[in-house]
This record gives C-alpha cells, sequence and structure tokens, in this order.
C-alpha cells in the first residue's frame, strides 16, 4: 500500500516500508508540491500498527491519498481528501468493505459503478 501526504507525524518501523519510491503500480499523485509518499507492506499483521500511525497523523487532514495494490493489480485508491468521486476500486474490493469504510468515517462517501445492493 501507499500513502501520500503529510508523514512527519508518522513513524513507520522499517520493516514496513518497503520503499519511498513510486514502484509500477504505486505511482504518487501529487506532483508539486513533493508531498511525503511511503510505500508499506499490508498484512494482516501490520493493519494495526499502519492504522495507528495513519490515524496519529490524520487519516483525511494529512494523508491526501491512499493506493493498494494486490498481485500487481491496483485494488483501492482513495484520493483528493477520500472525496466520493476520488475513490476507485479493483475486483478484489467489494461493497460490503467500501459501506463499512464509509460507516466507520474512513470513507466520505463512494459512488458506485453499479447499485449498491449488489
Amino acid at each position: 500500500m501507499s500513502l501520500e501526504g503529510d508523514l512527519s507525524h508518522c513513524r513507520f518501523v522499517d520493516d514496513l516500508v518497503l520503499t519511498r519510491d513510486e514502484t509500477a503500480t504505486l505511482k504518487r499523485n501529487t506532483l508539486a508540491p513533493k508531498l511525503d509518499f511511503v510505500v508499506l507492506r499490508l498484512t494482516k499483521e501490520t493493519v494495526d500498527p499502519i492504522f495507528r500511525q495513519v490515524t496519529a497523523a490524520g487519516l483525511k487532514r494529512a494523508i491526501i491519498h491512499v493506493q493498494i495494490e494486490r498481485g500487481g493489480v491496483l485494488e483501492f485508491g482513495a484520493y483528493d481528501h477520500f472525496g466520493p468521486e476520488c475513490v476507485v476500486t479493483g475486483p478484489g474490493i467489494s461493497l460490503a468493505l467500501l459501506d463499512e469504510l464509509t460507516a466507520t468515517n474512513v470513507l466520505r462517501d463512494f459512488k458506485a459503478a453499479v447499485p449498491k445492493d449488489r
């Protein structure tokens, strides 16, 4: 997963950080001004430590863009402070997960390409 924004308050342990550079799938989305960018190892075991750091920084205040890839496929992208028009998903993300992220205020809302009752 990648995070982009003001990451100055995030303290990710070294074994979580894969790189601070773009990868083939996870790209910077703001070129100017250049924001902090990090690609993190996302596993079941790393979700909580990552979420604690992101929450401390201010998920919707400091983090501008979040991307998650799996197997070279972009599965989730939330851009421009997670606006409803700025969330994209791949085949591995269910509407139930998006509803949960909205209910817990991680996302403000999203626009489904298919009816939400899928």
